[in-house]
C-alpha cells in the first residue's frame, strides 16, 4: 500500500516536470522572436504558459 503510493506521487512529479519542460519550450518559441516562428503561426497564450 505504502509502495502505491510512493509511486503515484512519483508520477505525479513526474507529469510535473513534463508540463513544466513543456511550457518552458512554449515560452521560449513564443519570445524568441524569429520571423521562423511567426511565419510557422507559432502562437502560445504566454500568461496561460506561465500559469502551466
Amino acid at each position: 500500500m505504502a509502495i502505491n503510493a510512493l509511486d503515484n506521487g512519483l508520477l505525479g512529479l513526474q507529469r510535473g516536470f513534463q508540463t513544466v519542460t513543456t511550457a518552458s519550450g512554449n515560452i521560449a518559441q513564443h519570445t524568441s522572436g524569429s520571423e521562423a516562428n511567426s511565419a510557422r503561426g507559432v502562437e502560445a497564450d504566454l500568461a496561460q504558459e506561465l500559469v502551466s
